[in-house]
């Protein structure tokens, strides 16, 4: 996995959730050149996560977790991401849109690596 995590310090913790998230975005099924959309805060988890996309050759979008929400509803109509992660606090507007646009699956990553995506997640640790 050396080879597709970014350059910047992540830590061993997150580096150890690489594979089983790039196992759950192949549940979903992602396919090649599909979407992941990132709406997060913590560097180090969008690095992982982008790591994880890359893994099973997936594109990585990030939008500002303060960006206005109609620049979040234009990426998502413009990207048409496969599988959307955001912090949980605008979960339920970022998912009526995404699942609108055809997305696949909605995670949510917080603070604190609280949510659903490291939840499901771990169904697919080694």
């Amino acid at each position: 996995m050396s080879d597709v995590m970014p350059r910047i310090q992540v830590s061993a913790q997150w580096r150890s959730f690489v594979q089983p998230i790039s196992r759950l975005f192949q549940s979903v099924p992602v396919s090649n050149g599909s979407v992941v959309l990132l709406i997060l805060q913590s560097e180090e988890a969008r690095a992982a996560i982008c790591a994880a996309a890359r893994a099973v050759d997936c594109e990585c979008v990030e939008i500002s977790v303060n960006a206005a929400k109609a620049d979040v509803q234009q990426a998502i109509v413009q990207h048409l991401p496969v599988v959307v992660v955001c912090v949980p606090e605008i979960f339920g507007w970022v998912s009526k849109t995404a699942f609108v646009a055809g997305c696949a699956a909605i995670y949510t990553c917080g603070e604190n690596s609280e949510g659903t995506l490291l939840a499901r997640a771990a169904h697919f640790a080694a």
